[in-house]
């Protein structure tokens, strides 16, 4: 009688080769020249103003497949703020807002990642701003991926709002709005 065991392992083995591989998570380095915070807060009551920061760094991963598995860091300069006021801007790094001097870097660190619906995610994470941490939630979408240069490179965009008063930042509410809101755009390099 011919032993089966060569057909058993042959059927196991071409089993093993054609199961669909399962993605890892992908770590991402936050490209700071096409990265940028952008926000809006209501001024007198009115109209808004608008600004951003420039430059932000970190480090990002993407899984598709458990996004749960997906994390963000991402630090900026809080001096980097830029409305398109010199004046202004000298004022929001001062004490009265920022106190840039004081408290430099502005940071997220997320603590999870839900799915909503296609490219649409719930983040959840501790920002560090004017020497407070908070738990905010922001939602992510992913704007894209693309290659250039020899580099794989993906995009996300965040969007939040918070209170700054809810920061230690309480001059001039009312003149100034409490309520900021945040667009921030990130694109990374995949890492090899």
């Amino acid at each position: 009688m011919k032993s089966r065991l060569p057909l058993i392992v042959s059927s196991l083995l071409l089993t093993l080769i054609t199961l669909p591989a399962y993605a890892t998570p992908e770590t991402f380095t936050v490209d700071p020249v096409h990265s940028m915070v952008f926000f809006k807060v209501q001024h007198a009551g009115a109209g808004y103003t608008y600004g951003m920061f420039f430059g932000p760094e970190g480090t990002f991963s993407a899984d598709k497949e458990h996004p749960e598995n997906s994390s963000v860091q991402v630090q900026i300069k809080a001096e980097a703020i830029n409305t398109g006021n010199t004046n202004r801007d000298n004022h929001l790094r001062s004490p009265d807002f920022l106190n840039a001097k004081q408290f430099r870097v502005i940071s997220f660190k997320s603590t999870s990642v839900k799915p909503l619906m296609g490219n649409t995610y719930e983040l959840k994470g501790t920002l560090s701003l004017h020497g407070v941490d908070k738990e905010i939630s922001a939602l992510l979408t992913e704007s894209g991926r693309g290659e250039m240069q020899g580099k794989t490179k993906v995009g996300y965009e965040a969007q939040f709002s918070i209170k700054r008063s809810d920061f230690g930042m309480n001059n001039m509410i009312g003149p100034v709005g409490d309520e900021i809101h945040f667009m921030v755009t990130l694109e990374g390099d995949l890492k090899e």
